[in-house]
Parts: C-alpha cells; structure tokens; sequence
C-alpha cells in the first residue's frame, strides 16, 4: 500500500489541510461511516472503478461516483466505501475554508456529493488526466496545489472577510458553547 500526505505550502496551507494519496489500500472491511465533523473535500478517483455512496439504513446504493467529486459539509453520516482497490487523491479542505475555491456559495453543496465537473466546469477532467500522466506523486502535489492557486485566483488574499470566516470558523471550533451578554 502507498499513502502520503502532502501539506501544501503558503498560501493554500491557510485553507487546505492536506492533499492525500493512496493505492493499494487493504482493509478489512468493505464500507466505511462518517459522521457530520465539518469536513469538506475534493475526491479524484485514478481508477476506473465507480465509487457509490450507500444508503445508510439499507446500504443500497444511492449514487455511484466517478472520476472526480465534491463532498460538501454533512449535517447527517455518509456511508461510502473504505477504498479498497481505489487509488485516490483527495483535496481536503480546513473547516470553513473551503469558499475560496468554488464558484458559488459553498453552502449550496451541503449533505451533497455533486460531480467535480458540475461544479468546476471540465477543469477537474483535465486535472485527471494530468494526474495520470505525472511521473511522481511530488508532480502529482504540484498539481493540484497549481489547480487550486488558479482557481482561487485573488480570493486568497488575507481582506477582512477571510478574517472574519477565521475568527468565526475557529470560535465555533474552541469554544462551542457561546456565553450570552445581558
């Protein structure tokens, strides 16, 4: 099995938690379920495999996945499978971070799996298949961390809003409990 976990560097690291790759992957069992953490991320799958998203009462499949997709932030558990035989690289985001990157409200996408295309508009095939041609997984980080400045473009610059998104994204994280001012 490969794995590695990339941090990218400034200034995607102020959004991006880490980049992840894995192949080979052999686990013991065949689903995995995540509960509701915040967490959003962009899936490229280098396999030709079609992933599913399982219903998770009945574990029949809802939806398949391929090639590349968006996992907006959950509000209920998803169950998925737990990557055996995948080769995936995933994008995921620091919580509240996401917004820079997508052309509309991130919060349009929540409890959603969408396609990557849907979104991006073909950007993400053309990213695939240059993933597929890289010759080393470093090429592979430079990538996507290429793909994401792009596609940013000036929002990630430190203006009041991104501060503002910090400060609340952050006080809900330490301090979940608000104090209420009489």
């Amino acid at each position: 099995m490969i794995l590695k976990v990339h941090k990218p560097a400034f200034p995607l690291n102020q959004f991006v938690e880490n980049l992840v790759y894995y192949h080979g992957l052999t686990a013991l069992h065949n689903l995995d379920r995540f509960l509701p953490d915040g967490n959003t991320e962009i899936i490229l799958d280098l396999s030709e495999n079609p992933q599913y998203i399982y219903d998770n009462e009945t574990l029949q499949k809802i939806q398949v996945c391929r090639n590349a997709w968006v996992s907006g932030v959950r509000t209920k558990p998803i169950t998925i499978p737990s990557g055996k035989g995948s080769r995936m690289l995933i994008v995921a985001f620091k919580k509240g971070r996401a917004f820079p990157f997508y052309p509309f409200p991130f919060s349009e996408l929540t409890d959603t799996v969408v396609e990557a295309d849907l979104v991006f508009g073909g950007k993400f095939h053309t990213l695939r298949e240059q993933l597929l041609a890289a010759e080393s997984l470093n090429r592979m980080f430079q990538l996507v961390e290429s793909f994401l400045l792009r596609q940013a473009g000036s929002a990630l610059q430190g203006d009041t809003p991104t501060r503002c998104m910090e400060y609340a994204v952050s006080s809900m994280i330490y301090k979940p409990t608000a104090q209420r001012l009489y």
